[in-house]
């Protein structure tokens, strides 16, 4: 959301969100293939959703001091 939708809105819920995504995406030795995550969800045409998203609200992300 643009901070000028806010205005124009008048109802602005700025929040942080964390975002998960394991897509369908595989890393092998010989490069990357497309391989469905195993969801037992299933989507309207019967077929089983091939992703896991997963969006968490109102999240506080702290950073850890790495030695250098």
């Amino acid at each position: 959301m643009r901070i000028t939708d806010c205005f124009l809105t008048m109802n602005c819920h700025i929040k942080e969100y964390t975002h998960i995504v394991l897509a369908d995406v595989v890393v092998t030795p010989e490069g990357t293939m497309q391989e469905p995550v195993p969801t037992d969800y299933m989507l309207p045409d019967g077929t089983e959703q091939p992703f896991i998203h997963i969006i968490f609200e109102d999240t506080e992300i702290q950073g850890l001091d790495v030695p250098g």
